[in-house]
């Protein structure tokens, strides 16, 4: 294993604050993402924000993990929000290195967010919860989102017997905002009173559980509407089984791709129709022996939200409109004692950072690269850890055909390391995303997208 972060931090306090003011207003309250300078401007710095509404609760640790792809030091200050008073922490990331950050999440109310100010950075969560005793009980990661909103989608959720579902909102600005939740099930959509027009104070958060206002739903979407201001929005989903994650996506679209990785049984697919008429769809597994049409005829109702199993092991999704009308999709995965859960996106990038899915200990790690578009896609490969960048002549180049899919283990090239894997597309463009599998819990989670 490599040296502990906390060794890194050498910059002297006064300093790091002043950069993180800075970092703050020039991000926080624009509500950037991940931003570069064009070619030939100088200086060459870049300043934005991640947010990460991450939830936790008594015997949960969470960490933030930090990834610089770049060639200069980057400066952040990771800021987590709860029910009271903010509480911020400072630290440099060197150039080709990652970093995890343990942040206090002890309520259900509990989100962060990276500032970041000298270099564009990459940003993700991991939750792991435990009991009494310090048994693992699951883990769950997810990347942090690049923006805020004013409206947000949560497509996988549920609240049968033995499942607790949770939405965390996270407002990290200097206004309150105000925020009303809608709950769509498979015959409607619910809004009950005690969701509607909440205030929600400037850098604060707050916890939804969504058993409290519907019980006994196979399918519970939810719908963040925000009146005033903006927000971050993430869901969280506990049981017997462990513990799952998903953030919210901001539009609805006619293409989910849903990558997945070590799953041992069927994936449960969730749809929410958002329009006011069916949208119809199709969806394609894509896995290592090819693309194949798995469901033909389906549909997104509109005002309604529905799940159903889709034989998909080891395999990315792709959902697909057969026509302009869009929805939102999300997809649960299971693997024995723990599961995972994964919103999607809308399409392919050139430019990715796939983040650790798991706590700093390490453990058994999967790279998934999918390519849901229709030409060739040929990616770079490289590795980020927290002593610097690693080239691995082995799997530096990945060529995939159009609906391809792989799913490599990286355990023969790190090791039970953690590493952050930056995957440049130099034709087409891909998904991509982690996984992780042992006996602390079972994770997936897609990459983030960085400009190039």
């Amino acid at each position: 294993m490599t040296r502990p972060w906390i060794a890194r931090m050498r910059l002297p306090g006064a300093v790091l604050v002043s950069l993180a003011v800075v970092a703050g207003g020039l991000a926080l309250e624009r509500g950037l993402g991940a931003r570069t300078r064009a070619p030939g401007d100088v200086p060459a710095e870049v300043s934005g924000a991640w947010f990460c509404p991450h939830g936790g609760s008594e015997r949960w640790q969470v960490w933030l993990v930090v990834a610089n792809p770049a060639s200069e030091p980057a400066q952040v200050r990771v800021v987590t929000y709860g029910s009271e008073r903010p509480v911020s922490q400072v630290a440099t990331i060197e150039p080709g290195t990652q970093r995890y950050v343990e942040v206090q999440a002890i309520e259900p109310a509990s989100g962060s967010a990276v500032e970041y100010f000298g270099g564009p950075v990459a940003a993700g969560m991991v939750m792991s919860r435990s009991s009494g005793k310090g048994a693992p009980l699951g883990r769950a990661a997810e990347p942090c989102l690049a923006e805020s909103s004013t409206r947000w989608y949560l497509p996988e959720g549920t609240t049968i017997r033995g499942f607790d579902q949770r939405v965390v909102v996270t407002n990290p600005f200097a206004q309150e905002a105000v925020i009303s939740l809608w709950l769509t099930d498979e015959r409607e959509t619910l809004k009950p009173g005690e969701l509607q027009g909440i205030v929600l104070p400037a850098r604060r958060s707050i916890a939804f559980d969504l058993g409290d206002f519907s019980l006994g739903k196979e399918t519970l979407a939810t719908t963040v509407d925000v009146g005033l201001g903006k927000v971050a929005v993430g869901g969280v989903g506990i049981s017997e089984d462990g513990i799952r994650a998903a953030v919210a996506v901001s539009a609805p679209a006619t293409t989910w791709v849903l990558p997945g990785a070590r799953d041992d049984a069927p994936s449960a697919l969730t749809v929410l129709g958002t329009g006011r008429v069916e949208a119809p769809f199709r969806v394609r597994l894509q896995g290592m022996e090819g693309q194949v049409e798995v469901i033909s005829e389906a549909g997104a109702l509109p005002g309604k939200a529905t799940t159903q199993g889709v034989p998909a092991q080891g395999a990315g999704l792709v959902a697909q409109a057969d026509g302009p009308e869009p929805f939102v999709a999300g997809r649960r995965l299971v693997a024995p004692g723990d599961l995972a859960s994964v919103s999607g996106v809308s399409g392919g990038a050139t430019y990715w950072v796939a983040l650790p899915t798991t706590s700093p200990l390490g453990g058994s790690a999967t790279l998934i690269v999918e390519n849901p578009g229709d030409s060739v896609a040929d990616v770079r490969i490289a590795f980020l850890t927290e002593a610097g960048p690693a080239e691995v002549p082995e799997i530096g180049r990945i060529t995939l055909r159009p609906g391809g899919f792989r799913a490599v283990d990286l355990g023969p090239f790190v090791g039970t390391e953690p590493v952050s894997v930056v995957v440049r597309a130099e034709a087409g463009s891909v998904v991509v995303g982690q996984a992780s599998r042992d006996e602390e819990g079972y994770a997936v989670a897609l990459g983030v997208v960085l400009q190039a």
